[in-house]
């Protein structure tokens, strides 16, 4: 499958060198027929076809490595590093944070804002509504991310585009991005996680508008202690050269925190 060769920060060097090969064997039989005084029209319909599926395959490239569906916040679904299960308070691995941000396994015994039973994320693999064009993925996994002590707390990252995309695809207002996460909270509580994602130019500097998901208060879940699959997209801002992706979490009830997230993700598609 073509897929194959375009995953990840691979995709673009794996186009170039496939479509380096079809062109070398292309160019192989233009010499072959060269040095041949017996060719005919059949051999340079061969060559035609073969130049036609370099072409080809540089179109079907492009878009497989837009349309790569993989997620570049990295450490999204709270699976890196360690979770707390008795109490403990790691912080968020690779992420930036402030605060007792927590990954909590849901099989903790002690911070039991989510466990495995409640409503949330459950099949290991992207979800794609092609009818909507709504992506989020649905991996519980082992743990999620949780405000920890204190009035509020947050955790943020940024993340490179170039190191995903051509930033042609993004000056021609070509690449879309989709936000996506798992949002929710305990029972009756209105404690809270509110995601965002910025766009900055290389300066740094935003540029275009805020993007919000959440928050997901008690009455948003019926009082229900779940997460709550949240998505939004749009057209990536021209300019745009980082995506800074960020959470605040809010404590209403104290001391802990039960706003909850798990799988966020920002993907890039044509």
């Amino acid at each position: 499958m073509l897929s194959s060769y375009c995953n990840g920060d691979r995709c673009y060097a794996s186009c170039i060198i496939i479509q380096t090969k079809f062109y070398f064997n292309d160019n192989d039989d233009h010499d072959h027929d060269n040095n041949n005084d017996n060719n005919n029209d059949d051999d340079h319909d061969n060559n035609n076809t073969a130049f036609e599926q370099v072409v080809l395959f540089k179109y079907i490239c492009i878009i497989l490595c837009l349309d790569f569906n993989i997620n570049v916040v990295r450490n999204g679904d709270a699976e890196t590093g360690p979770c707390s299960v008795s109490g403990e308070l790691p912080g968020p691995s690779i992420w930036n944070y402030n605060g007792n941000v927590t990954q909590v396994s849901y099989d903790s015994t002690v911070l039991t804002s989510q466990n495995r039973a409640n409503p949330g994320p459950r099949y290991r693999k992207p979800i794609i509504f092609h009818a909507y064009n709504v992506l989020f993925f649905s991996d519980r996994g082992n743990c999620y991310f949780c405000g920890g002590y204190g009035a509020v707390s947050s955790m943020w990252q940024t993340v490179n585009l170039s190191h995903y995309i051509d930033l042609y695809y993004i000056d021609n207002q070509i690449a879309k991005y989709n936000l996506s996460a798992w949002i929710g909270g305990y029972a009756d509580q209105n404690d809270n996680g509110a995601l965002s994602l910025r766009f900055l130019d290389q300066f740094n500097q935003i540029i275009g508008s805020v993007v919000a998901l959440g928050p997901v208060l008690a009455a948003d879940r019926r009082n229900i202690t779940k997460l709550v699959p949240c998505q939004t997209q749009g057209v990536i801002p021209l300019g745009t050269y980082f995506f800074k992706i960020e959470v605040v979490y809010t404590t209403v009830i104290g001391p802990h925190n039960n706003g909850n997230i798990d799988n966020i993700a920002v993907t890039i598609y044509p």
